[in-house]
């Protein structure tokens, strides 16, 4: 056999089983790397296998083959990339301050920038902060979190407060809450890092993110990797398991329920994320909506086999997600002018096609760690109502976080979608809910300040200044406090003087809860500049943009007009438990210009729109 023949076997055995590629480089694995791994028994931790790429294929689950060019690139566990350069003390600790000091303490930080207060949002609902916590997960994890609550709770004991997993957030002696409680630390772990799993010999910490950094619905499709297990293959339908007359994801010994309350609460996901009760909620209505989806599809098309059903149900439920955020969420939160400006919205809803294969599916650091900013528009204690509006309750959220059975009991899930219609959400006025900062996880935790513990990963994921960042949204040199003007009112340049002895020390965290709104929107200017620059790059980078004309399965124009109905009220009409009423315009609060409505007042989908 001739040498060309050899190597033409070669290099088709390698296109059938595929290439196996480095997570943390994203590059295909070389022998001696691949020794290297294999010593340490971590092959399987920091590589992973790509079947060949086929340019007609669907989006795959795992993220892979969306950019042809370089197939690992957009996949489940690649890492993030950073706007700005990290900054790190000693090359792997938090940064010091100018002067070489250490910075104030995260803690004080927090008290001196939010205060303590139950403010309602004149104009934006609960569901605001739910939907972005629910959006955060499909571009990240919360496996540190998860860590934190549920592993390692014991990081402000004296004997492991030195732990390296360990990172405690110290209260000030002068603390306005706990200077006479006794309590002197909130638990912290150390976010984990690929150095942790030995998948690169980089000093500088490179952070894990168990998710895909495209919007794909991870948390219905694909949250642990796995995304196989939660498919019935027929029908193109999901895994559904009953419970007092309604459907729920499958329950499972993986999945983390540690608030349960045994014997009644037995409902811990399998495959999905057991956790906060907005993601849950969410997560739930995706899930549901799915199948909701590909039964549609089958009236129609009753010949559709199996894979055909699931994988175009999973296309039309992306898109669904995709458009609600992009069109009905962010216009709420970012105003639709800026939207439209920034090239974030096709104002004429029809096809746009930007994409550009020399980017790929990223997501930036620093738009994963500013959607905790959100965290100040959390309204801890959810109304309860019932399907014909009557309040019957109140439900603190952390008495629910980890405690999924909670929601199939009696009415609870009714008595809480109705609530999120209803309520308004926390005004991010410089303030922050009680329960957010200084109430405790029962069982688990005696406080918990997530405002503080945010304002801790802000050093520990060394994220540049927020001068820097200033700097490359604004064009404005920071030289001095005076400088923050156009950006931060008076009285809070003067707290950040106070706390902070150089203007560059100013984390970038504290800059976006001191901030003045943007403009026509309700978030910080900051956060909105991050968050249009991560969006750009998304729709510019996701081979599988539902808006693409030329994409692999694209919608025609009839079938992205049908998509253009998806909205927050059209979900819960479709797959809510006990929704009597809804508001049209889903993320705002009811009121003269947003009545209540019936369900036969919000725009369906015509799947006939599929029908071959």
């Amino acid at each position: 056999m001739s040498l060309k023949c050899v190597v033409a076997i070669f290099l088709l055995a390698n296109l059938a089983f595929g290439v196996r590629y480095d997570y943390h480089s994203s590059q295909p694995v070389s022998k001696s790397l691949l020794t290297y791994y294999e010593n340490l028994n971590a092959t399987d931790t920091c590589t992973f296998d790509i079947a060949p790429c086929d340019p007609n294929e669907w989006r795959r689950l795992d993220g892979s083959c969306n950019n042809l060019n370089q197939p690992a690139k957009g996949a489940y566990f690649v890492p993030m990339i950073r706007l700005l350069d990290s900054v790190y003390h000693n090359g792997n600790e938090p940064r010091k301050a100018a002067d070489g000091e250490d910075l104030p303490l995260p803690r004080k930080v927090r008290t001196a920038l939010l205060k303590i207060g139950k403010s309602s949002h004149p104009e934006l609902s609960q569901q605001v902060p739910s939907f972005a916590a629910y959006v955060l997960m499909d571009i990240a994890s919360i496996h540190d979190i998860e860590k934190m609550l549920l592993e390692k709770t014991d990081c402000c004991e004296p004997e492991h407060m030195n732990d390296p997993e360990c990172t405690p957030n110290i209260i000030p002696e002068d603390d306005p809450i706990h200077r006479f409680s006794g309590i002197r630390c909130l638990n912290l772990t150390r976010p984990q890092t690929y150095q942790d799993f030995h998948c690169t010999q980089e000093k500088v910490p490179s952070l894990i993110i168990r998710a895909t950094p495209s919007f794909d619905s991870s948390p219905i499709y694909n949250q642990f990797n796995d995304g196989e297990k939660a498919r019935t293959y027929k029908d193109g339908l999901l895994i559904t398991e009953e419970e007092n007359g309604r459907l729920f994801p499958p329950t499972g010994p993986r999945g983390l329920c540690l608030l349960n309350q045994a014997p009644k609460e037995t409902r811990c996901y399998q495959n999905h994320l057991n956790s906060v009760l907005p993601i849950h909620m969410y997560t739930l209505w995706f899930y549901r909506n799915h199948n909701f989806i590909a039964k549609e599809l089958a009236k129609v098309n009753p010949h559709w086999d199996d894979e055909t059903l699931f994988q175009t149900a999973r296309d039309i439920n992306i898109a669904f997600q995709q458009n609600m955020y992009f069109y009905e969420w962010l216009p709420a939160v970012m105003g639709y002018d800026n939207l439209v400006k920034a090239g974030i919205l096709n104002k004429d809803q029809g096809f746009r096609d930007v994409y550009d294969d020399k980017l790929y599916p990223v997501m930036t650091l620093e738009y994963n760690f500013a959607l905790r900013w959100f965290h100040t528009m959390i309204e801890a204690t959810s109304h309860l109502y019932d399907k014909e509006g009557n309040k019957v309750g109140d439900m603190p959220l952390l008495e629910i976080l980890f405690r999924t059975g909670w929601v199939p009991q009696d009415k609870n899930e009714e008595y809480i979608t109705n609530g999120f219609i209803r309520q308004p959400c926390h005004n991010p006025d410089h303030s922050i809910d009680y329960d957010i900062s200084e109430r405790g996880l029962p069982l688990v935790q005696r406080v918990l300040d997530l405002a503080t513990s945010d304002m801790h990963k802000n050093r520990l994921f060394g994220l540049a200044p927020y001068v820097d960042y200033v700097k490359l949204f604004n064009n404005i040199t920071v030289n001095d406090f005076e400088d923050l003007s156009p950006l931060i009112d008076e009285e809070n340049i003067y707290k950040l003087s106070l706390l902070y002895k150089n203007v560059r020390d100013i984390d970038l965290m504290a800059g976006m809860w001191s901030e003045r709104h943007m403009q026509g929107g309700s978030v910080s200017k900051t956060l909105g500049d991050i968050t249009l620059d991560a969006l750009s790059r998304s729709i510019k980078g996701d081979r599988h943009w539902y808006e693409r004309p030329n994409r692999p399965h694209a919608f025609n124009k009839v079938q992205l007009k049908e998509i253009r109905k998806s909205s927050l009220a059209r979900l819960l009409c479709n797959v809510g438990e006990g929704v009597g009423q809804v508001v049209k315009r889903g993320f705002y609060n009811v009121g003269p210009k947003n009545p209540l409505v019936s369900c036969s007042e919000i725009p369906q989908m015509k799947f006939s729109a599929w029908k071959e």
